[in-house]
C-alpha cells in the first residue's frame, strides 16, 4: 500500500526549529479515484479519523495506524464507486490534504457501505539508524513527528546538539543511542548546540558553521550525531563524516563543520 505524507518538510522544520507546525486538531479520511476525491450527492462524505501513537514496524518503517472502525456510505449513486485510494485532510470539507495512499478496495455497489477496520490504514516514515543507510533521522524523531501530526501528541521542538563519535552510533529498538564520544574531561570535547538549519526535499543541512572546543588532547571521530540534550538525551539523526577528523593537542585544533557540511535525510514512506 504505497503511501505518502505530504507535510514531511513541515514536520522536519518543526523538529529542527526552522518553523513551527501546528498539527490539525481533527483529521478526516477521504476516498479517491485516480487521486481525485469522490464527489458529493452520491452518499459519500469524509469521515473523522483518529490514529494510534506511532510504532516501529517491519524493518526500518515507523507508522501510525487508524483507531476505530470507519464507515462510508451507503452508496446512493447510480453505479458502483470506483476507488483507488484514500487521503487524509485537516477539514471535513475543503482544507489541506496532508497524506495520501493507493489502496485496493472491494467494489462498493449501490446501497452498499465501505467499512475500514481498525489498524487497516497506515502512514509512516522509513529510514532508521542503520550502517546500510547513513545520514538518517532516528526512530525516536520519526515517532515524535508522526505523533505530533496524527495522534494529537503536541511536540515542542528541542534544542539540537551536534556530537562527534568514533564508530557508527547504534540505536536499540527503544531508540536509545550509544554514541562513542571523546572523553570530555580528558580532551576538552563537548557537544555544540546548533540553531541554524535549513530543510528542503526531505533533507536537513546546517546553515552556519559549527566549531567544537579546542582539543586539549588528541582524539578522532568519523561520525556525527544530533541529539536533544547537551549530555545524554535522545537521538535525532546520525551521519558519517567524510574523511573523518583527527584533532591533535599540539596544534590546538578545533573540529569544524562548514555551512552545509552536515546533512541528514528522511524517507517519507
Amino acid at each position: 500500500m504505497p503511501s505518502e505524507i505530504l507535510v514531511v518538510n513541515d514536520l522536519l522544520k518543526h523538529l529542527f526549529n526552522v518553523a513551527s507546525y501546528a498539527a490539525p486538531s481533527q483529521l478526516y479520511l477521504a476516498l479517491t479515484s485516480a487521486g481525485v476525491e469522490l464527489g458529493s450527492g452520491i452518499g459519500y462524505s469524509r469521515q473523522a479519523i483518529a490514529f494510534r501513537r506511532a510504532q516501529s514496524r517491519e524493518g526500518d518503517y515507523t507508522a501510525s495506524v487508524n483507531l476505530g472502525r470507519i464507515v462510508f456510505g451507503p452508496n446512493t449513486d447510480t453505479g458502483a464507486w470506483g476507488l483507488g485510494g484514500f487521503a487524509v485532510y485537516d477539514a471535513a470539507t475543503g482544507g489541506n490534504r496532508i497524506a495520501e495512499a493507493e489502496a485496493s478496495f472491494p467494489t462498493v455497489d449501490v446501497d452498499e457501505m465501505l467499512i475500514i477496520r481498525p489498524g487497516q490504514l497506515a502512514f509512516g516514515m522509513s529510514g532508521g539508524l542503520s550502517q546500510d543507510a547513513p545520514f538518517m533521522i532516528s526512530d525516536h524523531a520519526r515517532r515524535r513527528m508522526l505523533d505530533h501530526l496524527f495522534a494529537g501528541q503536541s511536540y515542542t521542538a528541542p534544542a539540537v546538539y551536534v556530537a562527534l563519535a568514533a564508530g557508527f552510533p547504534l540505536a536499540d529498538s527503544e531508540g536509545a543511542l550509544a554514541v562513542n564520544e571523546p572523553d570530555g574531561q580528558a580532551t576538552g570535547y563537548a557537544r555544540v548546540q546548533q540553531t541554524g538549519w535549513s530543510v528542503a526535499d526531505y533533507q536537513v543541512t546546517n546553515t552556519s558553521g559549527i566549531a567544537f572546543p579546542e582539543a586539549q588532547a588528541d582524539y578522532s571521530a568519523d561520525h556525527f550525531a544530533l541529539l536533544d540534550a547537551a549530555t545524554g538525551g535522545n537521538p535525532l539523526a546520525v551521519g558519517p563524516i567524510a574523511g573523518g577528523v583527527e584533532l591533535l593537542e599540539i596544534a590546538e585544533e578545533h573540529a569544524v563543520f562548514e555551512t552545509d557540511n552536515l546533512m541528514v535525510e528522511l524517507l517519507p514512506s
